[in-house]
């Protein structure tokens, strides 16, 4: 009886959380897995390493306690003023699944967050120039705050990797070192 492959981003996904480098784990993969180099390669790229996890781990609760407050103050704020044009921006459905990828380090969520945070902070800027609140400003301060953790955690946690061009043309066989990761 042959064994069933678990899906390749699931391994992926489990093998980096074990602790597996990327080099090791992309020659694991590329044998393992029937799939195209450079996809096996942007899955491991984008998956964050435990130990870059580990180092934005501090910054990462910052950004989801930013989120958080953010998100409590404009639902607080929409259900007290239900008849002004005051709108809640971030709280919602989309908010909450943002929380959920930041939290498990899920590849688009940090900068899905940041793009999201960005347009929210200049909306609430328009909000306060027409007509000046304080519970405006103290939106904004912990949003504009979420946004500039969701960019620098962003930047932090994704690799690059290098295409051996020479070496597959050489052997167009060759699957295994065809990529390598950098830091």
């Amino acid at each position: 009886m042959t064994e069933q492959l678990k899906p390749y981003k699931v391994y992926i996904e489990e093998e980096i959380l074990s602790g597996k480098s990327q080099q090791d784990l992309f020659n694991d993969v590329v044998t393992k897995y029937d799939i195209k180099i450079h996809e096996a390669a942007e899955t491991i790229r984008k998956t964050p390493t435990l130990d870059k996890r580990n180092k934005c781990k501090k910054l990462n609760i910052v950004l989801i306690i930013s989120m958080l407050l953010s998100m409590i103050l404009g639902l607080m704020y929409t259900l007290n003023d239900v008849n002004e044009n005051y709108a809640a921006l971030f709280p919602g459905v989309g908010g909450i699944l943002l929380l959920y990828g930041i939290i498990n380090y899920k590849y688009p969520a940090h900068l899905l967050a940041s793009i999201l945070l960005t347009a929210v902070s200049a909306m609430l800027i328009v909000f306060l120039v027409l007509q000046f609140e304080i519970r405006v400003l103290l939106e904004l301060l912990f949003t504009l705050s979420a946004t500039v953790l969701a960019y620098l955690v962003n930047s932090k946690l994704s690799s690059d990797y290098v295409y051996h061009r020479e070496k597959v043309q050489n052997d167009p066989t060759l699957r295994v070192n065809a990529v390598t990761f950098t830091k």
